[in-house]
């Protein structure tokens, strides 16, 4: 949900995987997909809005995080600045108070957690693949309360990690 609370962000993992907009009675406004793509190669997983409404689709297949316009118009894929050729699976999307983005990565044997500054810098990655305190299998969702913790929804492990702050 947007921070207004008038539109509403639903990744869909059948049919047309698209990511569909809605208003606040569920009146449909828009879908979003990355152009050029069909279904069978595209595969939202989550969204998150920056402060000034850009919207962030992670696609599990592609191994991308699309950009969208607060209109539904496509900007891109998020490229880290200090890091452009990475290869990553990116799936969990998430935004603190200060702007930077935080994205859990399921590739394989990195399982880590990512924080990349407004102009998409790497600020900081913890976390590696196992299943000791600050390990992960499969880090699916990532959220960042009002004091700086940062909740990793460990799926695999069949636990929520957090951190107090930077790890």
């Amino acid at each position: 949900v947007n921070p207004e609370g008038q539109r509403i962000f639903v990744t869909e993992g059948g049919g047309g995987h698209f990511t569909r907009v809605f208003d606040r009675d569920g009146k449909s406004i828009m879908v979003l997909a990355p152009p050029g793509t069909r279904p069978a190669v595209r595969a939202p997983t989550y969204v998150a809005l920056d402060r000034t409404g850009t919207v962030y689709v992670s696609d599990r297949m592609r191994h991308t995080i699309d950009m969208y316009d607060v209109n539904g118009a496509y900007l891109g894929i998020f490229t880290p600045r200090n890091n452009p050729d990475i290869s990553w699976s990116p799936l969990g999307l998430a935004f603190d108070s200060s702007g930077d983005l935080y994205v859990t990565d399921v590739t394989d044997l990195k399982h880590r957690v990512m924080e990349f500054d407004s102009s998409g810098k790497l600020k900081l990655e913890f976390g590696k693949e196992g299943k000791e305190p600050g390990e992960f299998s499969f880090p699916s969702g990532v959220a960042i309360d009002s004091k700086g913790r940062i909740y990793v929804a460990d799926s695999n492990n069949f636990r929520i990690q957090v951190s107090s702050g930077r790890p």
